[in-house]
């Protein structure tokens, strides 16, 4: 009853008879647990609670519609953030080829690099540019070299083809390999 009393617009028919019969008649109290599920629950006013149900459920939606792409781009981001770390020695391998040599390796087998990481993600290399592509599951990181006026090598990361830049770390967005 107290639930009812707090999500439609009037008391119930005895409390009303009760207050006719006695206007000194003491009420019974409300029950602590009805304001908490009263919370859960909008008045609807005329409408009663059925409709304040209804709200409830759109307003679940609206707020699932929301959560679920965006753990979806956490879990991707996670994901990706593993193929940066463990891609780390194959751009060291890379920079080092490129500082001792002042070339750009033919291939990955040339500079020692295996052409798959431990995770399963696939290195390829473009040798023209030295741009170091992997490829994960959830899509491709390219990592662009570029050298500073010290001759340091540091390496850009952008999202490929399958990623879309909010999946990326932020960490990728700044990333410096020295």
């Amino acid at each position: 009853m107290s639930f009812h009393e707090l999500t439609a617009g009037y008391p119930w028919l005895t409390k009303r008879a009760a207050r006719v019969m006695d206007t000194g008649a003491t009420m019974p109290p409300r029950n602590g647990m009805a304001y908490l599920l009263a919370l859960f629950v909008p008045f609807a006013g005329r409408l009663g609670a059925g409709f304040g149900f209804l709200i409830l459920v759109y307003i679940v939606g609206v707020l699932a519609a929301v959560a679920i792409p965006a753990y979806n781009d956490y879990t991707v981001r996670a994901k990706v953030s593993t193929a940066i770390s463990g891609s780390q020695d194959a751009r060291d391998a890379l920079t080092n080829y490129y500082q001792t040599n002042q070339e750009v390796p033919e291939s990955l087998d040339s500079a020692g690099i295996p052409p798959q990481l431990a995770d399963g993600a696939e290195l390829f290399l473009d040798p023209n540019q030295m741009v170091l592509t992997v490829s994960t599951e959830q899509g491709e990181i390219i990592f662009t070299p570029a050298a500073d006026a010290q001759g340091r090598i540091t390496w850009a990361c952008t999202n490929g083809e399958g990623l879309k830049p909010s999946q990326l770390p932020p960490s990728c967005r700044n990333f410096e390999n020295e």
